[in-house]
């Protein structure tokens, strides 16, 4: 990341960085080729300007119905290098899709490169409601990173902005304990996106305990709290797809924001590091990491069962994942009209949980599991017509 960022940093304004700006497109590109990524671009134009949308794809190998969104915009203002925002944000999902690109997914994964955000999110918007998203494709959450790089151990190096305190108190009394130092990533949701919400922050605690998360949750799609609404998750929301903005909380803590002292050397790349280990564990969980070559097939009975509905959506969801207090099994689409029995094993087999009539209907399921060992288990969920398996970790 800190040679990915030594080229980049740099004007990449629209009028005053446009040569470079353009370099940054085309190396994206080159590096998505590099990935084998399936590279798609949307072009589009702007108060006279054309900007572009660069997209790369792991391909779901299961389901490539269901798409999860690692985004990062990499244009930045005419006032400084830009190593922060969104230099940082860039280099950081650059390296996620270097290493997740030697792997299999079984839904899909798009790494996208947004343009314009300075402008007023005009890239993400047009992805959004201009064609980005296929007419195939189900956007199942996004991981949007802006400015992920700025870190701080100094006492009131952190701020919030104004009512904060009163909207979010729980996050307001850790700034307090923690005497409103800036070394911590904020995960930023809002109502529609709780699941991918508490995913990541069970990832990160499980996979990445160094880091330290605070996690906001603001009512609707955030109308109210404008200053989460200030990167490319705020037109997913508007359209009720779940995403997450995570950030290191731009002027709030790093003063140099929008100024020519936005600069590499500014930056903490342990706690970019970091980051990216928990952005890389939560879509190793959410996309379905497949761990082996394998095939899959459809196998039908005697009386064949159209399986038509099932495909447009999962039917269930397990959450959150990992965990090591409660585990949630939230059952729709097909199964909540069906008498369903789930099946919970640990890793030799042996039949930890065993719940055999659900009664129709029923949506959530929530299981007390703070006694059992750490360790990998399997949810076996099995209708008359359908029977599907899911990994869970407890830890």
């Amino acid at each position: 990341m800190y040679y990915d960022l030594s080229w980049l940093q740099g004007i990449r304004d629209h009028t005053n960085g446009a040569s470079h700006l353009q370099d940054v497109r085309d190396s994206l590109q080159q590096r998505f080729s590099t990935y084998n990524l399936e590279i798609t671009n949307q072009s589009f134009s702007f108060l006279g300007t054309t900007a572009l949308n660069i997209t790369g794809r792991i391909p779901g190998i299961v389901n490539d119905s269901i798409t999860y969104i690692n985004d990062a915009h990499y244009d930045g203002v005419s006032a400084g290098p830009a190593a922060d925002d969104n230099g940082s944000g860039v280099v950081a999902f650059l390296e996620v899709a270097r290493i997740l690109s030697d792997y299999q997914f079984a839904n899909n994964i798009r790494f996208i490169g947004f343009d314009m955000e300075e402008d007023g999110l005009i890239g993400s918007q047009k992805y959004v409601n201009n064609g980005g998203i296929q007419p195939w494709e189900t956007i199942g959450g996004v991981l949007n990173f802006e400015m992920i790089g700025y870190y701080s151990e100094k006492p009131n190096s952190q701020q919030f902005p104004n009512g904060f305190d009163i909207l979010f108190p729980a996050a307001h009394d850790s700034m307090i304990a923690a005497n409103w130092k800036g070394n911590f990533l904020a995960n930023i949701a809002n109502d529609g996106s709780q699941w991918l919400k508490e995913t990541f922050d069970s990832c990160s605690r499980a996979f990445v305990p160094e880091l330290r998360v605070i996690s906001i949750q603001t009512p609707g799609t955030g109308v109210l709290t404008q200053d989460l609404r200030r990167s490319d998750h705020a037109p997913f929301w508007d359209q009720g797809i779940q995403a997450l903005m995570l950030t290191d909380g731009a002027e709030y803590r790093n003063h140099n924001y929008h100024t020519a002292n936005d600069v590499m050397d500014s930056l903490n790349f342990e706690f970019m590091g970091n980051n990216c280990k928990a952005t890389i564990a939560t879509l190793c969980i959410i996309a379905g990491i497949q761990h082996a070559d394998i095939a899959h097939a459809t196998i039908a009975d005697s009386q064949p069962v159209s399986i038509k509905d099932y495909n447009k959506k999962p039917i269930y969801w397990i959450w959150p994942n990992p965990t090591k207090q409660s585990l949630h099994i939230q059952l729709f689409n097909g199964l909540l009209n069906e008498k369903t029995s789930i099946t919970i094993t640990d890793n030799n087999g042996k039949i930890i949980k065993e719940i055999e009539h659900i009664p129709n209907g029923e949506k959530d399921i929530e299981l007390k599991i703070a006694n059992w060992k750490t360790g990998m288990y399997f949810v076996t969920t099995k209708t008359k017509s359908h029977t599907s398996t899911n990994k869970i970790i407890i830890h």
